[in-house]
């Protein structure tokens, strides 16, 4: 069985005597030597077998090609050190390559899709534009529609003298408006769009791997408006959707947006959980260490990113006292109350938008 190159160090001493020579050198592993040392080695077993049988030998001579053998051995097995070396930093080293390559190849892949989203992003924009603006065409003649249906309604009341108890002309007015003002584009990012529509699109999903039972069929609202608008616009449901995600990725790709005080509105309260805030900010400053950590920020990066976060947070927040609500700057009274009222707007599309499209009909979601 072959030694280790550790295994290849003598226990030989200069003065060595012939029989403690005869048991190192049977501990050779010859294979580790070259065709000159094996017959110095052989020659040195001679020699120290002849001491060792007659003690009364001159054993200069096996003195000297023990330090000759002493000198050449050392060589070899700093030889073989320094290759086992070589051979582990070789591999160590084709180990970094290939990440690097690796890495090199990831941002090349990465940075030819940021090239494509920034030539496309325009395009899918202008798509966009247009499904945006055949809902606005709709919404407002839905809501002309109703406002007439409503005064019909209320004029025949008052010509016969009735009123009418389970759906009075108010109620029908705040049904009408938000009916006109729920939405499936109109006034959205496409990445809004697109996060609407992806649990809708699971359901489906579901719905089909489940065998398809038209009384099961999912309820989804913002794929069938978005459906009907994409047959007024000319352009099939699914090439829409494509186009919204690519402008999606485009718009996350090349914007970070700050934080939206809208989205930390206390749903029970209806009012912006300041700390909430706060520990948003927190997040996002580490998210910044991160990348400093990561190479991609340098030192004054990262500095001007959490300077800038802290100034955001201080012209929206004066002071923090101990135990009672955060002190708020005028500005940031002003972006609480719209925040607020823009988080009372957000309406629940399954109660809100019974006018949201064709109910099940076979094929509807084939294109899905």
């Amino acid at each position: 069985m072959e030694k280790s190159v550790e295994s290849l160090t003598l226990k030989r001493k200069r003065d060595a005597t012939p029989a403690e020579m005869l048991e190192e050198l049977e501990e050779l592993d010859r294979a580790e030597l070259s065709d000159d040392s094996k017959d110095l080695v052989d020659e040195l077993q001679a020699k120290a077998k002849a001491a060792f049988d007659d003690p009364e030998l001159d054993q200069d001579s096996l003195k000297a090609s023990w330090t000759v053998f002493d000198r050449l051995y050392k060589k070899v097995l700093k030889g073989k050190r320094e290759v086992v070396r070589l051979k582990e930093e070789k591999n160590q080293l084709s180990e970094k390559l290939s990440e690097a390559e690796q890495d090199l190849g990831e941002a090349a892949s990465q940075l030819n899709r940021f090239g494509f989203l920034f030539k496309i992003g325009d395009w899918c924009e202008a798509i966009h534009d247009a499904i945006k603006y055949y809902e606005e065409r709709d919404a407002k003649t839905n809501h002309s529609s109703n406002n007439n249906v409503i005064k019909r309604a209320e004029d025949a009341c008052k010509f016969h003298h009735l009123t009418v108890d389970k759906f009075p002309p108010n109620k029908a007015q705040g049904y009408a408006t938000n009916s006109r003002q729920w939405s499936a584009a109109r006034g959205k990012w496409c990445t809004s769009v697109v996060a609407n529509v992806e649990p809708e699109l699971k359901d489906v999903g579901k719905w089909k791997e489940s065998g398809e039972d038209p009384s099961q069929a999912p309820f989804t609202p913002y794929l069938d408006r978005l459906d009907l608008l994409c047959q007024d616009a000319g352009l099939s449901r699914t090439s829409y959707l494509a186009t919204a995600r690519v402008y999606s990725e485009r718009n996350e790709a090349a914007h970070n947006p700050c934080i939206k005080l809208v989205d930390h509105v206390d749903p029970a309260t209806k009012i912006v959980d300041w700390h909430e805030v706060k520990k948003a900010c927190e997040s996002i400053k580490e998210g910044s260490k991160k990348e400093l950590d990561e190479g991609r920020f340098t030192a004054e990066n990262h500095s001007f990113f959490v300077d800038t976060v802290n100034h955001w947070l201080r012209m929206h927040v004066s002071s923090w006292p101990a135990g009672s609500a955060p002190v708020l700057t005028t500005f940031g009274e002003f972006e609480r109350d719209k925040a607020e009222r823009a988080a009372s707007k957000r309406l629940n599309p399954a109660a809100h938008n019974p006018h949201h499209g064709p109910s099940y009909k076979k094929g509807k979601y084939d294109d899905l």
